[in-house]
């Protein structure tokens, strides 16, 4: 009897060896056959290569970031279809975007050199997407009953491509929806969690704040607090005159989404233009959920003010300043609370910025700023009279709503086809910094400002490696122990034409037409307003944008020059008003009123600077 035990037990012991020795390790097997193959084997749960693969750590490492090069590289050659159109032997493939999809073309019709059809050639890589997204859900554990957390975690860790992450999201979101996981729901969330973890990991490594709205929330993201002020222009000339100062605080959270349409419901209930079948040959079948057209974006609240001034240097020479004050722009205030909304597309081509505000013109903050700013941080300046006089003095409530969209016309960082980027640059790509050529096209409505106008700007970095709000990615730099990103930098510039409908801060309270004031109501009036007719409606405005990143913290100078918004009448001679000045202040009048009105007369352009600070809170 013992000698039959130790028989058999001989016999289990080779049969097993064989078994072991014909099931090659993944990396290995991999060397050894062709796409079809694995993609054959990584869709047969019951065959001993895929079982075997999915208990041994390296294997199961390797089928994870297989399953990541391949769905991100048909992704993005069925996206950039276009691009490569012309030729499919062309060099502007990279190795895994041919292997990825050549093997489901058939080569002899390529050989007569026949197109594709865009729908045919996407279809092709929909289908090698859906043969390894189910594999790559079942290797990271996430479709049977798995708790050990950590082990998921430790396995997304290896999915560090971003389409592939995003695929995996929605389709992952998709059977949840659906009820197509046989795992208990807490389970379910646990694993839509640590992917939504994941996913804010993979984007932040592409985008500079922007996510999908399948990553995790954050309460705080970045803040920022700038000042503006002339005296920040350089080569302008301070005069404390036009756009005096003003400064904004804003706070980035990801808690302040606001879809007012539920979109969040939507994409769960109905996945209408996204969900493909594809028959698997019996009567079963298999639904994909693609959405190449991502938009990621992020929020922020921001607590602002603008403040404008006429020349104000006239010390105690009341009369003289209240006959000057008629020759020049009113004062005007304006604090206001934002809502803000940053989008970009996934292929960093196009970016968005929408603001909501709401605030109030001709409050006593521009007085009461300026004061202490001349009282304590410029004491050579004097009190300044006549903020009794500003546009709708007392408060009135007003709304304004901005848009902004930018074009990316020419890159030489984006690997995607930009309007005027021929194909053959694309093995070209910069890391980091290079030549972004964009247009940018504003719209303005509001009770503060309506305007309209576009432009043309030169950057440094492009759309992904920067916000809406300055800040900007880092240069990443290799260590022996790693990556470090450390320090970045970026310049722009560019010049906008822009045409203004109507201006509160001018022409007096009102949206697209100066509102007369009701002299049966007690509603604050306008004491000074120019004349539709004194309105400069044509302007063209040159900016300069420098950022300075160190780790968490971007340091950036903006400055802006524009053509005077308004023509008025002045004095031929100022020197016939001395009679109205002060009699102490007589020599001043002389030696530096003058002298500086006169040569702001001259010019026909202004400009004033911009100091800020954006602190990364993650």
């Amino acid at each position: 009897m013992k000698t039959i035990f130790l028989i058999i037990l001989s016999w289990g012991c080779c049969v097993f060896a064989s078994a072991q020795q014909s099931v090659a390790s993944f990396s290995t097997f991999i060397l050894t056959h062709d796409e079809a193959e694995v993609t054959c084997l990584l869709n047969s749960p019951a065959s001993i290569e895929f079982q075997t693969w999915l208990r041994d750590s390296s294997s199961r490492k390797a089928v994870i970031k297989y399953c990541d090069a391949y769905i991100d590289s048909a992704m993005i050659t069925s996206i950039t279809y276009y691009e490569y159109k012309e030729g499919w032997n062309s060099l502007e493939f990279d190795t895994v975007q041919l292997q990825s999809l050549s093997w489901y073309i058939d080569q002899d019709s390529l050989k007569g050199k026949p197109q594709l059809s865009k729908e045919q050639f996407q279809n092709y890589g929909e289908k090698l997407i859906l043969n390894l997204i189910d594999p790559l859900i079942t290797f990271l554990a996430l479709d049977k009953f798995e708790l050990n957390e950590e082990r998921i975690r430790m396995d997304l860790s290896w999915v560090e491509n971003l389409y592939t992450m995003q695929i995996l999201f929605e389709n992952y979101d998709y059977r949840i929806a659906e009820g197509k996981l046989l795992i208990p729901e807490m389970m379910q969330l646990r694993n839509r969690k640590l992917l939504a973890e994941r996913l804010e990991i993979v984007e932040g490594n592409v985008y500079q704040l922007y996510q999908s709205y399948g990553s995790k929330s954050k309460t705080g993201e970045s803040c920022e607090l700038f000042m503006d002020n002339d005296v920040f222009g350089i080569g302008i000339g301070n005069q404390d005159r036009e756009y005096t100062g003003g400064g904004a605080f804003s706070f980035t959270t990801d808690h302040l989404k606001w879809r007012w349409f539920n979109s969040g419901w939507i994409r769960k209930n109905s996945y209408t233009g996204k969900a493909k079948s594809y028959c698997n040959g019996d009567t079963t079948s298999r639904t994909l959920i693609l959405n190449r057209g991502h938009v990621l974006s992020y929020q922020s609240v921001k607590l602002g003010m603008h403040f404008f001034t006429p020349y104000i240097r006239y010390r105690h020479s009341y009369d003289l300043a209240d006959t000057l004050y008629r020759t020049d722009r009113p004062f005007g205030s304006y604090i206001y609370v934002e809502r803000s909304k940053y989008r970009i597309w996934t292929k960093g081509i196009v970016r968005h910025q929408g603001n909501f505000q709401v605030g109030k013109i001709g409050t006593n903050a521009g007085r009461d700023i300026q004061a202490k700013l001349h009282q304590d941080a410029i004491t050579s300046s004097q009190k300044v009279y006549g903020w009794n006089t500003q546009i709708a003095n007392g408060g009135r409530w007003v709304y304004q709503i901005n848009h902004k969209l930018d074009l990316m016309l020419f890159s030489t960082t984006n690997k995607f086809h930009s309007v005027f980027r021929p194909s053959s640059v694309r093995k070209k790509v910069k890391p980091y910094l290079g030549w972004n050529i964009y247009n940018s096209t504003e719209l303005f409505y509001g009770g503060y400002y309506t305007a309209a106008g576009t432009g043309l700007f030169v950057s440094l970095l492009d759309f992904t490696k920067q916000t809406g709000q300055h800040l900007i990615a880092a240069r990443s730099k290799k260590f022996k122990r790693g990556y470090k990103y450390e320090f970045g930098f970026n310049a722009e510039t560019g010049i906008r034409y822009r045409y203004v409908h109507h201006n509160t801060m001018l022409e007096g309270f009102g949206y697209t037409k100066t509102i007369d004031d009701d002299i049966y109501d007690d509603e604050a009036e306008s004491v000074y307003i120019l004349r539709s007719d004194q309105i400069v409606r044509h302007l063209w405005i040159w900016e300069l944008n420098l950022s300075f990143r160190w780790r968490k913290m971007v340091l950036y100078y903006r400055m802006v020059v524009q053509p005077k918004e308004y023509t008025v009448t002045v004095p031929e001679d100022y020197s016939s008003l001395n009679s109205l000045a002060n009699p102490k202040d007589i020599t001043f009048y002389d030696r530096v009123v003058i002298g500086e009105l006169n040569r702001f007369n001259a010019r026909n352009n202004y400009g004033y600077g911009t100091i800020g600070l954006v602190w990364v809170l993650n």
